[in-house]
């Protein structure tokens, strides 16, 4: 991307392209691997850099709205920079075990078809922004993704001697009882709502998919 393109965006576009240029950091500090008796500071990483492109969505959002900064581009842009996070880390969880491959794939494959729907609309001169309860999946994808980032990333820390004797044996034992069982509540209702703001998206743009 040329710099003098990046340059002439806006505050809140600037930060969803920051948002899309540091996922495949997350990605790279998530996959290293390491001795399994020795703590993965890598994967600890990986869950700040992943707070910090949460937090930035929060971010950009404020901004647009708050400053009059709202664009097309910015409707575009928006939305794109956070399915591709959430895919990303949707991956990488998967891969470690912690989420179910159907989960993700309901949630990944609702993603792609309303990317499907958002670029017939723009292919007819019209953009297709994020609407409310579209914002509520995000968050709750966020939330649900943030819960299980953290949990990985406290299962690395128990490795280190003091804080697993600080929380006992007891302690550790209940951890580990509830850990999973949170993780697919959340993700479970992350896909469920995905869902169904998928359906409202396509009720709402029916005369999209007609013209």
């Amino acid at each position: 991307m040329p710099v003098s393109f990046f340059m002439r965006l806006n505050v809140a576009n600037k930060i969803s392209m920051f948002r899309i240029f540091i996922i495949p950091v997350f990605m790279a500090l998530f996959i290293i691997k390491s001795d399994a008796a020795t703590i993965n500071y890598y994967r600890i990483s990986a869950w700040i850099v992943f707070m910090i492109a949460a937090i930035s969505d929060l971010i950009d959002g404020y901004y647009a709205r708050n400053y009059e900064k709202v664009t097309k581009f910015g409707k575009l842009i928006d939305p794109i920079a956070d399915k591709m996070l959430v895919t990303a880390a949707l991956l990488c969880l998967v891969e470690a075990n912690v989420v179910a491959s159907w989960v993700a794939f309901l949630i990944i494959g609702r993603d792609i078809a309303i990317s499907g729907l958002r670029i017939i609309a723009a292919a007819n001169g019209s953009i297709i922004s994020a609407s409310p309860l579209g914002k509520w999946k995000t968050a709750l994808q966020l939330a649900a993704i943030i819960t299980a980032l953290t949990f990985y990333s406290f299962d690395e820390m128990l490795k280190i001697n003091d804080i697993a004797n600080g929380i006992g044996p007891a302690g550790v034992s209940i951890y580990k009882a509830y850990e999973q069982p949170i993780v697919n509540m959340l993700m479970y209702i992350s896909a469920f709502i995905s869902i169904v703001s998928g359906y409202d998206y396509f009720k709402k743009n029916k005369q999209v998919i007609k013209d």
